[in-house]
């Protein structure tokens, strides 16, 4: 180590490495990424050296906390992201808000199957409602009833018969062999 002329003083790579607690090859590394920077061609100024390390360190510090490298910490992570979303699904389905799609399917084909069956007995039920009528307001008004009858089959939604054919159900206060609350009734 020397003083240079400027106040400075000036180390040689394996100095600054014992000063900074980093063996010479990676004070080289270091110079190679250009966190370190030779004052001379073979000298190190002490103090720039020693802020610049202290830069980096704080930088990859900084990297680490925001992005995990340790691969337990990220499975911890992800475990935990997933129990929360499974946690948000089951509230879900306990709320009624979420339904399977072949349970909405078939709730669906059976609603509109009761609505065709509707339709096709209306001639049935209009033919002595409507026989002898001469009034046209008269007729028109028997007709509308009984549409719009048929299609109140289509505005009834009931959430018991979605839940009737859910495979989803949650019943609370009760744990399954795997110690997880709730389970599936089929």
């Amino acid at each position: 180590m020397r003083k240079a002329s400027e106040g400075k003083w000036l180390l040689h790579q394996k100095d600054l490495a014992a000063v900074l607690g980093l063996s010479p090859r990676r004070i080289r590394q270091l110079t190679e990424m250009g966190e370190l920077e030779r004052d001379t061609k073979t000298e190190y100024d002490l103090g720039k050296s020693v802020q610049a390390y202290i830069s980096y360190r704080c930088e990859a510090n900084k990297q680490a906390e925001g992005n995990p490298k340790n691969g337990l910490e990220q499975e911890r992570m992800l475990l935990t992201r997933t129990q929360r979303m499974l946690a948000e699904s089951k509230l879900q389905i306990i709320r009624g808000e979420v339904h399977r799609s072949e349970d909405v399917e078939a709730v669906m084909n059976d609603m509109l199957m009761r609505f065709k069956g509707k339709l096709l007995s209306l001639p049935m039920k209009l033919a002595p409602l409507v026989v002898g009528i001469d009034d046209l307001n008269k007729l028109q008004d028997i007709i509308e009833v009984q549409v719009l009858e048929a299609l109140a089959e289509l505005s009834e939604y009931d959430a018991y018969e979605f839940y009737e054919k859910s495979k989803n159900r949650i019943v609370l206060g009760t744990e399954d062999e795997d110690g997880e609350e709730g389970g599936a009734d089929d």
